[in-house]
């Protein structure tokens, strides 16, 4: 796993660790609060993202979950969650993400959402 909120494959295992995840949000949370670090500056600055988009024109790639709603968001769409609460996921491990417990929204691919069903056992 990478850092947060950077995008998240499962560990060398196969397993996911979440509760690390939830950690470092908290701790964001609390550097939010208090305004440190970067977040006293995050209105005046562009993330990565968008300054890949500006400066090269790329699109982005991986999609986005909410972590306070479990919805899963297409990459372009990542802008509909908070910075706080978001984590981001390469689309070669959008299935797992599926798998793990976040819901694809409207905007996602309609197979996300076929393979979203059929694990639910609504298929």
């Amino acid at each position: 796993m990478q850092s947060y909120p950077n995008a998240v494959s499962p560990t060398e295992n196969g397993e996911w660790t979440y509760d690390t995840i939830e950690k470092m949000r908290e701790i964001t949370l609390q550097a939010m609060e208090k305004k440190a670090g970067i977040w006293k500056y995050i209105d005046d600055i562009l993330l990565p993202m968008e300054l890949r988009f500006l400066t090269r024109r790329e699109l982005p790639l991986k999609y986005c979950v909410d972590l306070k709603n479990g919805l899963l968001y297409s990459p372009q769409y990542y802008f509909k969650v908070y910075i706080e609460n978001r984590l981001f996921f390469y689309p070669k491990d959008v299935l797992a993400a599926i798998l793990e417990r976040f819901k694809p929204t409207s905007d996602c691919e309609e197979w996300l959402h076929k393979a979203w069903r059929i694990l639910q056992g609504r298929g």
